[in-house]
């Protein structure tokens, strides 16, 4: 398991890890387990989670107790049941599938669109039914009220199947040139799709109309982004009845936390309710990763919870530790733009990543005086280290000090009590965060000579009094505790200012 950081926000890889080959003794197994670190910290969560050549898309059913995957070479799909842990059955196709639907709640209706045109048909048992529509389909969805089905592709026409009749309809004709993506809201029922022209067309399946159209394309550009190409729309998805998510080929949007597996990304697919992500690779090994900000682990592999907490009370160097993150703007400053290109930068994002030892040896080189800071740093560092040694006076807020000094001789009056006997603890009002602004804002200090004040406090007790004269001596104290500190800080600046020089 290998684990990455970025925003601060954890990502845990759990499909990294060499995997074993079947033919090994379990003699040979536990011995490699013993010799190499990478073996002995891989988890294997379901079993034969791979392809023979290349994974294209995965999907997760929506009663979430099996995975379907796609991949080459030979055409097949491959179901995985995370009950078991384990690969519930496979079946070869005769052509590469470009995306597929789960219209069951498992996995016993399924629809693949092939790279040829055709539209394949499952059942539990196996192939049911194949027909194919006039151009070459990019993605489709299924609109569970009328039994249609929506495919968009390389036209303006969106075509339309109702699996009820068993025939096509009349097409949704669109301003677009092409489709790239589509996807039907659950909720209201309306049907988006993404063009290649950066926009997005919304339909109401019942009139068959248009109903709203959506520029991405020109919303996304802002003074900042450098964009060489036309963001064109390549993911669309609905989340509720109000929200959808939109992305582009060109990346605009804001970024949370990113990946960057070692080879090429064909299809994410988040797990349901969880912080699982599945991931389709140009690899025969499938990607795990669980982003626990995102979510709990699934209830099949709730462990991993337990294994995350465990990681955090003992940190362990992550990916990015040993490396620098810098913008072309920080290479120009430490005049490394020549290494852009080389082994030396991986580009990543709006910046690169860079050896941290690199960047700290070029950082002393370009400012030689990075060692007096150093210096000046640790010295700072030794006088707060000796000023905590001293006796600690009670610091008083600058706004109602009297109050606050009352405030703390009633909590150590009631930490004796309860030392002697049980007593219900009360809040405190210093440490409330929503008392702290009148110890703050001078607008809420206490005036003794107002009229309220009086009419509220007739007779001024001799506790008061005592109370004030002990604030006096607090005041002139911290008076002396500045002198002394400022004397100090000189003293020791002068000591070890020597030491270091010797």
């Amino acid at each position: 398991m290998q684990v990455s950081s970025l925003n601060e926000v954890k990502i845990y890889s759990l499909s990294c890890g060499k995997s074993l080959p079947e033919w090994l003794s379990d003699r040979k197994k536990r011995a490699l387990q013993k010799k190499d670190v990478d073996v002995r910290r891989r988890i294997e969560l379901i079993q034969d989670f791979e392809m023979p050549t290349v994974c294209t898309t995965i999907k997760v059913s929506k009663d979430g107790q099996y995975i379907l995957a796609t991949g080459t070479y030979k055409p097949r799909v491959r179901c995985y049941d995370t009950y078991q842990l384990s690969l519930k059955f496979e079946r070869c196709l005769d052509s590469e599938v470009v995306t597929f639907e789960i219209l069951s709640d498992d996995y016993s209706k399924i629809v693949f669109l092939h790279n040829d045109r055709y539209i394949e048909f499952h059942s539990q048992s196996g192939f049911y039914y194949k027909t194919r529509i006039p151009k070459f389909g990019r993605d489709f969805s299924y609109h569970y009220p009328s039994c249609d089905l929506y495919f968009v592709g390389a036209s303006s026409e969106v075509y339309r199947l109702n699996l009820e009749q068993g025939r096509y309809l009349n097409p949704l004709q669109t301003d677009a040139a092409e489709n790239n993506v589509c996807d039907i809201n659950s909720v209201h029922g309306l049907f988006a799709t993404g063009t290649i022209e950066g926009r997005v067309e919304c339909w109401d399946p019942r009139t068959r109309n248009r109903v709203g159209l959506l520029d991405c394309a020109l919303n996304s550009v802002t003074a900042d982004s450098e964009i060489n190409s036309l963001p064109t729309i390549s993911a669309l998805k609905f989340n509720g009845a109000l929200t959808m998510a939109v992305g582009t080929t060109t990346g605009q949007g804001k970024i949370f936390t990113s990946l960057e597996p070692e080879h090429d990304l064909n299809d994410v697919c988040l797990y349901p309710n969880s912080g699982m992500l599945l991931t389709a690779n140009e690899t025969p090994k499938m990607g795990i990763y669980y982003i626990p900000v995102l979510g709990p682990a699934p209830r099949w592999c709730s462990f991993l919870d337990n294994l995350t907490e465990e990681l955090e009370e003992n940190p362990e160097s992550t990916v990015y530790d040993d490396y620098k993150f810098v913008t072309k703007k920080d290479l120009e400053n430490l005049g490394l733009t020549h290494l852009i290109g080389s082994p030396f930068l991986r580009a990543y994002m709006h910046g690169f990543f860079m050896d941290i030892r690199l960047y700290h040896k070029v950082k002393l080189m370009v400012n030689p005086f990075a060692y007096e800071e150093y210096r000046k740093d640790k010295i700072r560092q030794k006088i707060e280290e000796t000023r905590a040694q001293r006796v600690q006076l009670k610091k008083l807020p600058k706004v109602n000090k009297e109050l606050a000094l009352k405030l703390i001789e009633e909590e150590e009056e009631k930490q004796k009590s309860t030392w002697k006997k049980k007593v219900k603890s009360l809040p405190n009002i210093l440490t409330d965060d929503r008392f702290k602004v009148m110890f703050e804002n001078p607008d809420f200090q206490v005036d003794e000579e107002s009229e309220e004040f009086r009419l509220l406090n007739p007779l001024v007790s001799k506790i008061s009094e005592k109370r004030k004269k002990k604030l006096r001596l607090l005041e002139q104290q911290e008076l002396r505790e500045k002198v002394m500190y400022s004397l100090s800080v000189r003293i020791c600046y002068c000591f070890f200012n020597v030491m270091f020089s010797l």
